[in-house]
């Protein structure tokens, strides 16, 4: 159920998973949110206990844990946060209600499947259509082409007969045309604000093809300790233009083990690497270990505008296959005035999911502008690129 605010999406989420924990006893069912203090608790639960109290059914909160029981059938909402994708992992459950995945980054809907497949359990995602990521290619768009497995459930505010017909009017008086469009239309459109807005996916996504051996490997990447670790792998043609073929983005692990990821893919020999200046020790330990990474330019203005360029020349082309790396290129976002949230301010938005897999190709592409402009490499033994070909 995927539309505009206040169209009943959450009321609904509440009420079918209710219907899910009553219908059969030790039922577990996935509440994903965006973050446990200011939407789990405050969303998604209080709607749960308010409708619980209504029907005068007795169910337990438990903050710690993030447990919601029903204790006359011990069935149960496991609540998780989308911040934290490892909060998401556990058993295999009984069916998932992810509210506003529209905000919500690719691997917590990688996760959710990941929890309900065993069983072939039901997802009820409820959102507006905030950003054209995971949820419009993955799950939009295989609907348009007929995936019967999908029911999209399209709502605008002024379905909702208690919603003020002057608000909507007013709305449509002051906002944003694009904005009125997916928060009251429900309506997919690129929003205002987004730092690399152009060119269209059409002219920038490429199917993947085998690459010539000699173009040379270069790849890029940003360090987390409790945030994402990321990294954009890319292939120099002989005229100048950088093919993403490779993107990554994974949570709580050390250096060391995202390395051996690395490896597993056949992503670990290439001509030249930058990392977060920020974090010499980690590349130092990843130098240690065979895969070579040094400090990148992190001058955040030029970093963004060596991107952008190379996009709107047709100089920079993605491999269908870096999902995420699409995922997130779609809502990476301008800061907004803390007085005015529809004055952009000429910096990038933090803390934003899309930041860290976008601060890996600003790195990457000023790499590259500096090896274009006369440094060298010494080409890797050609063999070994068989994870960055296609």
């Amino acid at each position: 159920m995927v539309g505009g605010t206040g169209s009943g999406k959450t009321f609904l989420g509440a009420r079918w998973v209710y219907s899910k924990l009553v219908a059969k006893p030790e039922t577990r069912i996935l509440g994903v949110g965006i973050s446990y203090d200011k939407h789990i608790s405050r969303v998604m639960v209080h709607e749960l206990t308010k409708l619980c109290k209504d029907l005068n059914v007795k169910c337990l909160y438990n903050k710690k844990t993030h447990e919601l029981t029903l204790p006359h059938n011990e069935s149960q909402v496991l609540f998780g946060s989308a911040e934290d994708p490892l909060s998401l992992e556990g058993p295999h459950i009984d069916g998932a209600w992810m509210d506003e995945a529209g905000m919500m980054p690719r691997i917590a809907w990688e996760v959710t499947q990941r929890r309900t497949g065993y069983n072939n359990a039901p997802v009820l995602i409820t959102t507006i259509p905030y950003f054209e990521g995971w949820l419009k290619t993955e799950v939009y768009d295989s609907w348009v082409k007929g995936d019967k497995s999908i029911t999209w459930i399209a709502t605008k505010t002024m379905d909702n007969v208690h919603y003020s017909p002057e608000e909507i009017e007013r709305l449509r008086r002051t906002w944003r045309a694009d904005k009125f469009e997916r928060y009251v239309l429900g309506n997919w459109a690129r929003p205002a604000g987004l730092i690399w807005p152009e060119p269209a996916d059409k002219d920038l996504i490429v199917e993947p093809f085998d690459i010539p051996e000699h173009w040379p490997c270069f790849s890029a990447h940003d360090f987390g300790h409790n945030d994402p670790t990321t990294g954009v792998w890319g292939r120099l043609s002989d005229d100048d233009v950088l093919y993403l073929v490779a993107d990554y983005e994974e949570n709580g692990m050390t250096i060391d083990a995202h390395v051996r990821a690395w490896r597993a893919r056949g992503l670990d020999v290439v001509d030249d690497c930058w990392g977060d200046p920020a974090a010499p020790e980690v590349w130092e330990r990843a130098t240690d270990i065979g895969y070579p990474v040094r400090g990148a330019n992190n001058n955040i203005d030029a970093g963004i505008d060596a991107v952008y360029e190379r996009m709107v020349t047709g100089r920079l082309k993605v491999f269908r296959g870096c999902k995420t790396w699409l995922d997130h290129r779609n809502t990476y976002r301008w800061a907004t005035s803390k007085n005015d949230d529809e004055t952009f301010l000429d910096k990038p938005a933090k803390p934003q999911p899309a930041g860290h897999i976008a601060d890996a190709t600003r790195y990457l592409c000023m790499g590259i502008n500096e090896y274009a402009q006369g440094a060298q490499v010494t080409p890797v033994m050609t063999s070994r690129r068989k994870g960055l070909t296609a």
